[in-house]
């Protein structure tokens, strides 16, 4: 999926994250540890514990004995993922984009494509407000047709979360030529009216959108 080169633009994962999601992901009694359970065990917002894990923010300092009294952290360990947090925030790579790779997948959203897909589109609906049924980001419709165009789409991050969007699947013919005399309707867009192009060849590509959240 997605396979685009990174490089020194990769935005840096701080040892707090690291450190919190693996803790997460061992901690659970059935499993792994909703982010909710921890947010409720740390005595923090769930959207905290989803920007300490995207390494958009750290734990307050007045709450850092939590992660030993109540996680059973070592102080060490505390210390180390503060001195690391500070060195993130003096400018090593923090805040650079990023596309949206299989390590990244694995990190922000635990491997999951449609996660991933469904935040895309979240983005999408928060940037374009309300719209018709027929153009408004359906998961319903959207998310498979991402599923089965890998490669066909993309994803720009930046401090883990998504920040823009763009794909170009490719129309079968009636369907392009619904395109070109203004009669094609969005929502009539399916996994089976969708041509799976084998290059060399000419093939129609539409951009359902391009969406860059605002400020970036």
């Amino acid at each position: 999926m997605m396979s685009v080169e990174t490089g020194a633009d990769v935005t840096t994962t701080s040892l707090f994250a690291q450190k919190l999601r693996a803790w997460r992901g061992a901690a659970g009694q059935h499993g792994r540890m909703t982010q909710e359970a921890l947010a409720e065990r740390l005595g923090v917002s769930v959207d905290a514990i989803g920007k300490y894990e995207r390494s958009v923010s750290f734990i307050r300092g007045d709450l850092e004995h939590r992660l030993v009294e109540r996680l059973g952290w070592s102080r060490d360990d505390v210390l180390a993922c503060r001195e690391d947090w500070s060195a993130l925030q003096q400018g090593d790579g923090r805040g650079q984009y990023a596309i949206l790779d299989q390590t990244a997948l694995d990190r922000v959203f635990d491997g999951s494509l449609r996660a991933a897909i469904e935040a895309g589109l979240e983005v999408a609906d928060a940037e374009f407000g309300d719209l018709p049924a027929d153009f408004a980001p359906d998961p319903d419709r959207f998310v498979p047709l991402y599923e089965a165009t890998t490669g066909q789409w993309a994803m720009a991050l930046k401090h883990d979360e998504i920040v823009a969007k763009w794909s170009l699947p490719f129309l079968v013919p009636e369907d392009e030529a619904r395109f070109r005399n203004r009669t094609f309707l969005e929502d009539t867009l399916s996994v089976d009216r969708l041509r799976r192009p084998i290059f060399p060849g000419q093939y129609f590509g539409y951009c359902p959108a391009l969406v860059v959240r605002s400020g970036h």
